[in-house]
């Protein structure tokens, strides 16, 4: 039988690597908005 503890304890690597995943997504994402800001000015002049 598992019980709650045991299982909330197997989910702690999971949500860490899920917030890491998170941040990482959000972080790609930010850097390119500004890349492609800079570049549509560059071009657009």
């Amino acid at each position: 039988m598992v019980s709650r503890s045991d299982l909330q304890l197997e989910l702690v690597p999971i949500r860490a690597e899920l917030t890491l995943l998170k941040w990482m997504i959000g972080l790609s994402l930010v850097l390119s908005t500004g890349i492609l800001a800079l570049l549509t000015r560059i071009a657009l002049g």
